[in-house]
């Protein structure tokens, strides 16, 4: 199916990740941090990224911009444990200006985590693909 990256600082939800999406069918690579994942983002194309948005260091707002700077069609579906939409730095709205597809918040983990993994994988499916640089 689909080839994704995961970029998550908690190995238990990161293996929780793993298990749900490989169940489903999907290859999955693991990054650790922001900056593991932007080093994977250089080395490979990804059909998917799914990141947290609060990791120390490099965080998810600028794993989403990188991923979007690497392949722009490349959609990103970000994860936050912070509550949505009750302030002026509202991540969902902080991560949309980044560059995400798609927020959803922690924890969601069966249907509605594959729900909107199959939503944005469809909708990559439908983009055209990138024209390679001359």
């Amino acid at each position: 199916m689909a080839e994704i990256l995961v970029v998550e600082d908690n190995s238990a939800v990161r293996l929780a990740y793993r298990l749900l999406l490989k169940t489903a069918g999907h290859s999955v690579t693991e990054a650790v941090n922001g900056d593991d994942a932007i080093a994977k983002l250089e080395q490979a194309p990804f059909d998917l990224v799914i990141t947290d948005l609060w990791m120390p260091g490099t965080d998810g707002f600028q794993v989403i911009a990188e991923a979007k700077r690497h392949r722009p069609e490349t959609p990103v579906l970000a994860v936050t444990g912070g509550v949505l939409g009750t302030a002026a730095q509202d991540p969902a709205r902080r991560a949309t200006r980044a560059g995400a597809d798609a927020v959803i918040e922690k924890p969601m983990l069966g249907e509605g985590m594959l729900s909107a993994v199959n939503a944005l994988i469809g909708d990559a499916e439908r983009r055209p693909a990138a024209i390679p640089a001359a």
